[in-house]
């Protein structure tokens, strides 16, 4: 019994590790092109308002731009998208801050939007081109606003960040570390929480399903769950949201080509 329980803690370590440095592998975006796509699914992926890249990455298209949040891995991964017309990073972490995943989405328009704390640990050639927000500041870029909120990390000095990304039609919360929803003040009217589901057990599951109740939004996305007992998670929230409260729509979105990677 020990020998197979050996086993087991073996494949589920390996199958929940991630790198989180630019390597040589090449790895296909899921959202670009997992298939030869016909020009109308070309065409609809234009359109989707979340069109998920890898992970913890994803783009939204507002107002007719592409914004990319939290480029992350490897630059081969961006190879075959479009440049990007605004980059937001949310938080420190190796996984967010590669330089070349993150430069081969820029071009000479592009606007990089990070917290402060990131700002600090930039390339210099990148830092020269970033507009930092400072907790609870925002700015609008061609009519969308980005304001960051600031949520208290009490394992160290350096603080999550939370984006509400809101234009005309929408609003759009990027909820940050999963341990901080219960900091983020109620929004009236929220369309979008993007749930970064980083969990570890059942018991912070149930309190985040309290929590993403508390702050009603019309749709939940939820993502960074890879594995496979996160990925049951993902599954299971979305039965216990939709149970508590019909007018909230779980939206499980393909983040992974294999949700057993």
């Amino acid at each position: 019994m020990k020998k197979y329980l050996y086993y087991f803690l073996i494949i589920f370590l390996w199958a929940c590790e991630k790198s989180t440095q630019e390597d040589k592998a090449v790895r296909e975006p899921i959202s670009v092109k997992t298939h030869t796509l016909k020009s109308s699914e070309e065409e609809k992926e234009e359109t989707e308002l979340i069109n998920p890249i890898e992970h913890g990455s994803f783009m939204l298209k507002l107002n007719n731009r592409r914004i990319y949040v939290d480029p992350m891995g490897n630059s081969m991964i961006y190879a075959d998208q479009k440049p990007a017309d605004i980059v937001v990073i949310t938080h420190y972490h190796p996984d967010y801050l590669v330089p070349g995943a993150m430069e081969s989405l820029l071009d000479e328009n592009t606007k990089i939007i990070v917290p402060s704390a990131v700002e600090k640990i930039l390339p210099v050639d990148l830092k020269e081109r970033v507009q930092v927000l400072k907790p609870d500041q925002d700015t609008t870029v061609a009519k969308i606003n980005f304001k960051s909120i600031s949520l208290s990390n009490e394992k160290s000095e350096k603080k999550e960040n939370g984006f509400l990304i809101t234009n005309s039609q929408k609003k759009i919360l990027i909820s940050g570390e999963n341990q901080h929803l219960a900091e983020i003040p109620i929004i009236e009217n929220l369309d979008i929480i993007l749930f970064r589901m980083n969990l570890t057990t059942a018991e912070e599951l149930e309190k985040n399903i309290e929590e993403l109740l508390k702050l009603n939004p019309k749709q939940i996305y939820p993502y960074y769950y890879e594995g496979i007992f996160t990925y049951n998670y993902a599954a299971k929230l979305k039965r216990r949201i939709e149970e508590r409260n019909s007018a909230i729509e779980v939206k499980i979105l393909n983040w992974y080509k294999d949700p057993l990677h």
